[in-house]
């Protein structure tokens, strides 16, 4: 007895034009379920576990209109969050309607750690050879350094960085703040200055009493911090530039490559500051992108967004 491909079995052409045999739908069936059950499960994991192979996996999921989507890092919220964020974001877009150039008079400040095994991207990191040649990447150095950078932005200029110490002190950031700042801010417009906001976070140091009284005598009104005249919110990275955009940014230059030493490290942060100052057009982009997040974080509640963007 003989009989042609595809009478009883699972012809993968017939299939993908519509028809489906009983064999078939519940193979379908199950990748589905298995998905459903267990989102996060990788169609190697699911194709080992059924057997099959991993091209009738993808297959179904493309039908399906099934895609994988990475996870996204966030900072943990509390309950109590979400009224703070909402009221900041609220704020900050009443300022910019009553004065629409207004974000670009907020001098935004963060520090950040660099370390010499930073985020080295392996994609980025492949050898061209007839064999493989069995090429390395050590992760970690036995003499782990660090540095530990301030910068700022305001209006379209990215105010250079600036090495503190690792333990930052309420006593040494208040020296920086009036010694050195004021420095570093030397090419922004007067006029500019004369009107700018000053933002940082709720870092210990930047909530010493010595701080908060220097902030208040410099900038009077216009200063948003914990405890500042404009409250800004706890654990919220993604409203501040520096957090969304520049760190990003800066250590993807940075990190293209394995880092050696320190002092290499310390010159590949001022070339990546230095190729960021020229790109005059992502200015204006980040503060679009800025008031974009406001409004997204008044619509969820003040709850994480940027999943959302």
């Amino acid at each position: 007895m003989s009989f042609s491909r595809g009478d009883y079995g699972y012809n993968e052409k017939t299939a993908s034009a519509g028809a489906r045999y009983p064999h078939a739908v519940f193979h379908i069936e199950e990748v589905l379920q298995r998905v459903a059950y267990e989102p996060s499960s990788s169609t190697r994991y699911i194709t080992e576990d059924m057997n099959t192979s991993i091209a009738s996996v993808w297959r179904v999921l493309h039908e399906q209109q099934l895609y994988p989507y990475h996870f996204q890092k966030v900072q943990g919220l509390s309950a109590a969050d979400y009224h703070r964020r909402v009221q900041f974001c609220l704020w900050l877009l009443h300022q910019i309607a009553a004065q629409p150039n207004f974000l670009r008079y907020v001098l935004w400040t963060d520090e950040a750690s660099f370390t010499r095994d930073g985020i080295f991207n392996s994609r980025n990191g492949h050898v061209w050879d007839k064999e493989n040649p069995c090429a390395i990447f050590p992760r970690k150095h036995q003499q782990p350094s660090s540095v530990n950078v301030w910068a700022g932005i305001v209006d379209d200029y990215l105010i250079w960085p600036y090495l503190l110490p690792e333990r930052l002190t309420g006593p040494i950031y208040r020296r920086f703040l009036g010694e050195v700042l004021p420095e570093l801010l030397e090419n922004v417009p007067l006029n500019v200055r004369q009107q700018m906001w000053f933002q940082h976070d709720g870092a210990p140091a930047h909530f010493a009493v010595q701080v908060r009284a220097y902030l208040a005598q410099r900038f009077g009104h216009r200063w948003i911090a914990r405890g500042g005249a404009v409250s800004w919110p706890p654990r919220s990275p993604d409203l501040s530039s520096l957090d969304f955009f520049l760190w990003g940014h800066v250590k993807s230059l940075v990190y293209e490559t394995p880092v050696e030493t320190e002092q290499d490290l310390i010159g590949r942060i001022t070339a990546a500051f230095e190729i960021t100052q020229n790109e005059y057009q992502m200015f204006s982009q980040v503060r679009r992108n800025h008031v974009r997040r406001l409004n997204r974080c008044i619509h969820v509640g003040g709850r994480h967004f940027e999943q959302l963007l």
